[in-house]
């Protein structure tokens, strides 16, 4: 679940864009179970990211809570200074959330996550586009072409 992030941080030049259907999150835990472990020391990824200015430990990142308006009892966490994901910050990124998924609490703080690294990142609530009633396997309901259709008309709006 790591490889698109690791990826585009690795060859930044070689990524158009990344569309990120419910990803793997929030950023640094998961929502459960409770108590939320920190599984994601790097904010998005087990693996090492390369923030500037460079962290050599994950503690360095230091993620403090912010609020999560989406779902006020669990707040976002962010790296605390903020430092910047230089290769994620030139693509263009887009994550979708489906309207009856649990991802919607939560794919709010990853776009937060992503913006406050520098990232040029959105969320596009599927149900603001049309497209109603989806939980988090978007790619396998029955109105998965319509969801085929908001990732390609951002594609062709977005990707360098």
């Amino acid at each position: 679940p790591n490889g698109g992030w690791l990826l585009a941080d690795a060859r930044p030049g070689k990524v158009r864009a990344i569309v990120a259907l419910e990803p793997w999150g929030p950023p640094f835990r998961d929502s459960i179970p409770k108590p939320p472990v920190l599984n994601r020391p790097w904010g998005l990824t087990a693996a090492p990211l390369r923030y500037e200015p460079a962290a050599d430990d994950p503690s360095a990142l230091d993620p403090k809570p912010v609020l999560n308006p989406d779902d006020p009892d669990h707040p976002c966490l962010l790296p605390s200074p903020p430092r910047r994901l230089p290769g994620l910050a030139a693509i263009p990124i887009a994550v979708l959330s489906g309207q009856a998924s649990h991802h919607i609490y939560y794919d709010g703080c990853t776009v937060a996550f992503l913006q406050a690294t520098g990232a040029h990142a959105v969320q596009i609530k599927l149900a603001d586009q049309g497209v109603r009633g989806n939980a988090h396997m978007l790619m396998i309901e029955r109105n998965s072409d319509a969801v085929a259709g908001v990732v390609e008309r951002w594609i062709a709006r977005n990707a360098r």
